[in-house]
């Protein structure tokens, strides 16, 4: 589950840098801070590929790395949440403006779905 979350976050940047996926203009305050996501985009990958070694190789920093990274997940999922309701005050809502709705709720949801996994694995070492 963590090399997947990992291999999404690194395909959504490697989509968006080749403009393979619908943008929506960068015009405004909510357009410029994309950018602003690659940095911490990064640390959750890392986070995240560091996770699934660890559980692969069954040491017991793996469960704590999935809480850290599923935390991270939640808090950016929120943070974009919040940058696209001040972004549709002022843009029609598009089927490329539903594609950043959709991944900012993969990034809640899947990130609550670590959390809970991360701790049960923490719990049961």
């Amino acid at each position: 589950m963590t090399l997947t979350g990992a291999g999404f976050v690194v395909g959504y940047w490697v989509l968006y840098f080749t403009r393979a996926i619908p943008m929506l203009p960068a015009d405004g305050p909510p357009g410029a801070l994309e950018p602003a996501f690659v940095a911490a985009d990064a640390v959750l990958s890392l986070t995240l590929f560091a996770a699934g070694h660890a559980l692969f190789a069954g040491r017991p920093a793996g469960p704590f790395l999935v809480v850290a990274g599923a935390s991270m997940c939640v808090y950016l999922g929120v943070l974009d949440l919040t940058i696209q309701a001040q972004r549709s005050l002022t843009t029609p809502l598009t089927a490329a403006a539903l594609f950043p709705w959709l991944i900012g709720a993969l990034c809640v949801a899947g990130g609550a779905l670590g959390i809970r996994l991360g701790w049960v694995l923490w719990k049961d070492t």
